[in-house]
């Protein structure tokens, strides 16, 4: 009985942390968006204010800001196709759900052999 309800709590968490997850991430994604804005505005910025900066240390900084933004919008369309997945699942069982409750409302036409 026990290892039934450990296993039922490990599936419930994980559900759970998944929609924490859906609700968090893009907040995360957004001030990981507005980092690298302000990055890339300050680059702007010391290409005036600090000429001991040399422009291979730019294309550096560039190269790492598009590593991230290329990341980050690996990681969205990858959540979007999860999401995507998992109401499919979803759809899929609810059908399934509606299916086995309509055979269960069906009326079983057993012949009554006047036993009952």
């Amino acid at each position: 009985m026990r290892a039934k309800k450990t296993a039922l709590k490990d599936k419930v968490d994980a559900v759970l942390f998944r929609l924490a997850e859906l609700e968090t991430r893009p907040k995360a994604v957004a001030a990981a968006r507005a980092v690298l804005s302000a990055a890339e505005a300050k680059i702007a910025e010391w290409s005036e204010t600090k000429p001991q900066l040399t422009e291979d240390d730019f294309d550096a900084l560039r190269t790492k800001i598009a590593t991230v933004t290329d990341f980050l919008d690996e990681s969205e369309a990858a959540q979007v196709r999860a999401l995507l997945t998992c109401l499919c699942v979803l759809v899929r069982a609810c059908v399934l759900v509606r299916a086995c409750a309509c055979v269960r409302a069906c009326p079983t036409n057993q012949p009554s052999w006047g036993l009952v």
